[in-house]
């Protein structure tokens, strides 16, 4: 019952944004993406299965490698992207000794909700227009919070983006990881 009624809030919510504004938020960032193209595409210079210090190389300040648990390692680098501080979070596995990487996200915190939006619909768009139309989908939690992704698969790896919605923030996070089977 509580869902039925967040998800009509949400909806009621969706139609009663004016479109000048949607527009207007969407302009603002549209003229950013082109300066940020080799950074969104960082694939094509990082590719999944490299190692630890391959990585270094294109980013010598990231953090030394942290054990998540088990065979599973991340390293962290500040980052700036899309006119917002973000971090950005290379995950490898251990393999017959060998440490590579899996994926790898960027996240930007505590966006605000029209901001986080509008990047998520920026971001959605120049993916779609380099691997084709995305796969979607949308999770609501009992406490009223959700989330909304995007999901494109090439051969060599998958992209994802998602949109993190709570009460007054958003988080939003995207990047790329070992295609799944």
């Amino acid at each position: 019952m509580i869902k039925n009624k967040i998800l009509i809030v949400l909806f009621l919510f969706l139609l009663l944004i004016p479109d000048k504004i949607l527009s207007d938020s969407l302009n603002v960032f549209d003229s950013t993406f082109s300066n940020y193209k080799d950074e969104l595409l960082l694939i094509n210079k990082i590719p999944i299965g490299i190692t630890y210090e391959e990585v270094k190389n294109v980013f010598p300040n990231i953090s030394e490698l942290r054990v998540e648990g088990g065979n599973l390692y991340d390293a962290k680098v500040d980052f700036f992207i899309l006119n917002n501080k973000a971090k950005l979070e290379f995950n490898f596995k251990a393999y017959k000794n060998n440490i590579t990487l899996y994926s790898y996200y960027y996240f930007i915190d505590s966006l605000d909700n029209n901001i986080a939006d509008s990047l998520y619909l920026l971001l959605k768009k120049f993916y779609n227009e380099h691997y084709g139309n995305s796969s979607e989908g949308k999770e609501l939690d009992p406490a009223g919070f959700y989330n909304i992704t995007s999901f494109w698969k090439t051969k060599e790896f998958s992209v994802g983006l998602t949109n993190n919605v709570y009460h007054n923030y958003n988080v939003l996070g995207w990047g790329f990881q070992k295609p799944k089977n």
